[in-house]
């Protein structure tokens, strides 16, 4: 296969530097540069000492979450390819017996994956601000109901002694009133930033009017999603969150049943579990669907399953119309859903 890439970096990227082995023709060097922006000039000019053309320059690294930040705003300025690879992948790579482990060696099976596989590079999607800051203030807003559980778990638990604590009990109360005042502050900026953006604010109501899409997906779904940037189709997203089911067979005699995959993502996954099933309630949309597939022997958890994919069509199908959810509609056009 032709080769794409006359420069290809592999980086192994950590909170404070960026160990890097770049291949240019036949050889194979390393060096380790500083996580900011002195050490990373001294990458670009590494290019320019080199004397390639920015389109044959590769830059792979794996997804280490804030700490390529700094790397993808500069990258982004650039017009050089930066593949950002999910871990899970660059785990399952190296097949041979790798006994040692440091970051020299990470940074080097990361050249040698982008080098293998660098017909499949894809740029990295440089997130809208508007949705990042989304996203920060939907994991802020979680983190905070994630202690305020741990509090009322506290209270329960004095609450159950023969003796209460009164110290303990008012400090725990305290402390649950603080942060639900924190919790209530997080939504009401959260409402101000959708309402901020008039696309993103459109696609929201386009959510919540969907049965079985609360607040909460929504926002999530809109972070996830980039505002339907990043992942534009629906079985993109069926994909990403692990309801698509997938064959699984071997030659002609080993075959098991379709099922949904567990690299997903699953919180987002849980959360359309629940919306799910509070359509299927009596007087609900589905109510009547889940019904006649009870009768036909299908399990609790495939038809749910089911659900999230009409769910999930629903969104992207809306969205692409920028329409909001019709029942009248959707009862007459149910197969194309």
């Amino acid at each position: 296969m032709e080769r794409k890439f006359k420069l290809i970096f592999g980086i192994d990227v950590s909170k404070l530097t960026l160990d890097v082995t770049f291949l240019f023709g036949q050889d194979e060097k390393y060096m380790q540069v500083s996580n900011d922006a002195k050490g990373i000039s001294q990458l670009i000019n590494l290019i320019e000492s080199y004397k390639v053309q920015s389109p044959e320059v590769l830059f792979c690294c794996e997804n280490t979450g804030n700490y390529i930040d700094k790397l993808s705003m500069v990258m982004k300025g650039l017009d050089v390819t930066f593949w950002v690879v999910h871990p899970v992948i660059m785990k399952g790579y190296r097949l041979d017996l790798q006994r040692t482990k440091n970051d020299r060696v990470d940074s080097k099976k990361i050249a040698e994956f982008a080098f293998a596989h660098q017909y499949k590079a894809v740029n990295y999607h440089h997130p809208d601000q508007k949705t990042k800051e989304l996203k920060e203030l939907y994991l802020l807003r979680k983190q905070l109901v994630g202690i305020r559980q741990q509090v009322l778990n506290f209270i329960a638990s004095e609450n159950d002694k023969a003796i209460p604590g009164i110290m303990n009990k008012l400090v725990h109360e305290q402390v649950k009133y603080f942060i639900s005042e924190l919790i209530k502050d997080v939504e009401k900026s959260i409402q101000l930033l959708l309402k901020s953006e008039k696309t993103i604010s459109a696609q929201y109501k386009i959510l919540l009017s969907i049965p079985g899409i609360g607040p909460v997906i929504a926002q999530h779904v809109l972070a996830t999603t980039d505002g339907f940037k990043k992942i534009n189709t629906y079985k993109a997203f069926a994909c990403y969150v692990g309801i698509a089911p997938f064959e699984r067979s071997s030659g002609s005699s080993v075959k098991y049943r379709p099922r949904t995959s567990k690299k997903a993502d699953q919180e987002l996954k849980a959360e359309m579990h629940q919306g799910a099933l509070s359509v299927i309630k009596q007087g609900q949309l589905f109510h009547q669907y889940y019904k006649s597939m009870i009768a036909k022997g299908k399990h609790h958890l495939w038809i749910l399953n089911s659900i999230m994919n009409m769910i999930a069509k629903c969104i992207f199908n809306l969205i692409a119309k920028m329409t909001e959810f019709d029942q009248e509609i959707f009862g007459k056009n149910k197969k194309s859903w």
